[in-house]
């Protein structure tokens, strides 16, 4: 300006470098979406999701920058605007930035530091979620298994006895078969949702008003050695249970933890409400009248077995012989091969009954697979924008202070001729990160808690005050931020202050 150039020029210059800076970022923008893109629909692999770039968030993401551009590029234009070219002459001497400046700056470091242990915090929760249902998932045996759909006609099926003669016949069919190595059926495979029933007495004592509902499935006795690694405690189901005098249940262990409390859970007595529905038109509404309940006693504790995308639940398995439904999932375990198993089991039907037909087959690592997709696919975002906001908030700081050095180049050479130590100038910059890393907790610490009970909302068994996680998370940061402002740092103790009394 001293030279002749007027203010609108100068602020003309700003704009068009923030505007070229914000294109490119538009670019690079576009381009990594696509990316993410092309791998998110290849890791969530969901026939139901149909992922494509859409022009109106592309005209979305321009407008961003463009407001982007507005915000933080007309701002520094503007100062420049209102300095006078005497207050500039007269800085110019002086490296350092101003107070307001270095305010600003801080400030904008507080924020995104807050924001990136918000997401850090968020992403450590939704993992450690995901490695719990991991762990759960372990206790069923999902290779060499196969699930498919059986339905049996109420017309030539009609009774219960003779539900259970097919099936019986069924599964002597497939264990003589060569490879096969088990046979069962139930009402719900693992991984998919389970029917339901009021628990309304637990030894004679009402368990709670209202009734809680607990997820129950129908189950053979061959059901727990087929599919889990047998029991946690007691016996399986025997061809006796579920007929008159022999009425039985097994629980889970999420079960037994809350609603038997402490001791044995063997021989309690459960009372059970099947939920009674009537159809009115094509609405489904409880009835008036409920079915009453009927008393089971426990007689065994499975492992915890996933019914559904969520967390283990309380679970009560009942005898087949109890109701035999005409709708179960046939499971069999075996060698060769799904489409050999498949096969075998569509024989042995055909040969019982040449009119049925199976349903749709999938394996059990399918079956575990789906229903870990939604949290997977929730921990995996979570991941990739919280590392990502961690290398932007690390890019930040040493953005930040690599400047500060620059500006306080002369300050640091005299400091330096007068006989100050390296030590001395390097905490001149890590107490900024102090404050910077102090604040952001300031600020992090509320927004982190209010992540945790978002995904608390949303997220099974998630501990929004998970301490341990959010000191690691912590950690993290802090040891980012220490990198990111130590390089810095020691370059300026570098500086040679004969040189740097002469740069500018």
């Amino acid at each position: 300006m001293a030279i002749g150039a007027t203010r609108w020029r100068i602020v003309r210059q700003l704009l068009i470098e923030s505007l070229a800076l914000a294109l490119v970022a538009w670019v690079l923008a576009v381009g990594c979406s696509w990316l993410a893109l092309k791998l998110s629909t290849t890791q969530v692999g969901l026939p139901y999701w149909r992922l494509k770039m859409d022009i109106r968030l592309l005209g979305m993401l321009a407008a961003v920058a463009l407001l982007t551009t507005g915000l933080f590029g007309l701002a520094p234009a503007l100062h420049a605007w209102r300095r006078g070219t005497a207050d500039g002459l007269k800085e110019g001497g002086r490296m350092s930035a101003t107070p307001k400046t270095r305010r600003w700056t801080h400030a904008l470091l507080v924020g995104q530091f807050a924001l990136t242990l918000a997401l850090l915090n968020g992403a450590g929760l939704t993992a450690k979620t995901f490695y719990k249902f991991y762990g759960l998932d372990l206790n069923v045996q999902t290779s060499d298994a196969v699930t498919t759909f059986i339905r049996l006609p109420a017309q030539k099926y009609a009774t219960p006895e003779q539900r259970v003669a097919f099936h019986t016949q069924l599964r002597d069919r497939l264990l003589a078969v060569p490879g096969m190595t088990a046979s069962t059926i139930a009402s719900a495979p693992p991984f998919t949702s389970a029917g339901r029933r009021r628990l309304t007495a637990v030894d004679g004592r009402p368990a709670s008003d209202p009734p809680p509902d607990v997820r129950t499935v129908v189950v053979e006795p061959a059901y727990f050695h087929t599919v889990a690694r047998g029991l946690v405690l007691g016996e399986t189901f025997s061809e006796l249970h579920g007929t008159a005098g022999h009425e039985a249940a097994i629980v889970n262990q999420r079960f037994a933890d809350v609603y038997l409390g402490a001791g044995s859970p063997i021989g309690r007595r459960l009372e059970l409400r099947p939920p009674a529905t009537v159809r009115i038109g094509v609405v489904v509404e409880e009835s008036p009248q409920p079915t009453p309940p009927a008393p089971v006693t426990i007689v065994g504790v499975s492992p915890d077995i996933r019914q559904s995308q969520g967390d283990a639940v309380p679970m009560v398995y009942l005898p087949f012989r109890a109701e035999a439904p005409a709708a179960v999932t046939l499971i069999v375990r075996g060698s060769g091969g799904p489409a050999r198993l498949v096969a075998a089991a569509r024989d042995a039907a055909y040969a019982i009954d040449p009119d049925l037909a199976l349903g749709v087959v999938r394996t059990l690592d399918e079956l575990r697979d789906a229903s870990r997709s939604p949290v997977a696919g929730m921990a995996s975002q979570f991941v990739k924008i919280g590392g990502l906001a961690l290398v932007l908030s690390g890019v930040g700081l040493y953005s930040a202070m690599a400047y500060a050095v620059r500006r306080r180049t002369q300050e640091i050479a005299i400091r330096m001729a007068l006989g100050a130590q390296a030590t001395h100038v390097r905490w001149l910059f890590l107490k900024t990160t102090t404050w910077v890393v102090v604040g952001g907790l300031a600020v992090g610490v509320p927004a982190s808690l209010w992540v945790g009970r978002l995904l608390q909302q949303n997220v099974f068994r998630v501990d929004a005050r998970d301490s341990l996680m959010f000191i690691a998370m912590v950690a993290v940061l802090a040891t980012v931020a220490l990198i990111a402002s130590i390089i810095p740092a020691r370059r300026a103790t570098r500086l040679e202050p004969t040189i740097a009394l002469r740069i500018e």
